[in-house]
């Protein structure tokens, strides 16, 4: 007996190809408004002084340091979730990012965001979000799906040599 297959349907193949880029666009433009309110005081954000001194407030040291990695982290995560380059690195950055902001701020302020500290609830959200992009990858439209060729060689070619 023999079997045949058919082609997947255009409609749910566009949806599959879409649905990391709605992922990434969405991570990538929280990320990037974030990221700009620590790194330059944009929508109402401290800028590094700012994140800076709420750090130190939450004895995190050195405070200046961790105000500045953490906003490149978010800003330029952002930036390539958005455009989907080295996605996977970016989405793990931003997770440990969200990881220690409920380790180290919403964690003890319970689960729902709702309270008046607020809680860990959108930082699941978004980890989740960041495991998924980590897991399948960016997608056909990305930069990195147009690397994959690049890589592939230089990854044979490296594999040759050792």
């Amino acid at each position: 007996m023999t079997t045949t297959t058919t082609p997947e349907p255009t409609a749910i193949r566009m949806a599959n190809d879409a649905s990391p880029l709605v992922l990434r666009l969405v991570l990538g433009f929280i990320f990037v408004a974030h990221g700009s309110q620590k790194l330059f005081g944009a929508f109402g954000g401290g800028g590094i002084p700012g994140t800076a001194a709420f750090f130190e407030s939450l004895a995190v040291q050195p405070a200046t340091l961790w105000a500045i990695a953490v906003a490149l982290v978010e800003f330029a995560g952002g930036i390539a979730l958005a455009v989907g380059f080295l996605s996977k690195i970016a989405a793990a950055c931003i997770a440990i990012d969200m990881a220690v902001a409920v380790a180290v701020f919403n964690g003890p302020n319970g689960f729902f965001v709702e309270t008046s500290t607020g809680g860990w609830e959108l930082n699941f959200i978004l980890i989740a979000m960041c495991v998924s992009i980590i897991l399948t990858g960016a997608g056909r439209y990305s930069i990195d799906h147009g690397l994959r060729p690049i890589v592939a060689k230089r990854s044979a070619s490296l594999a040759l040599l050792v």
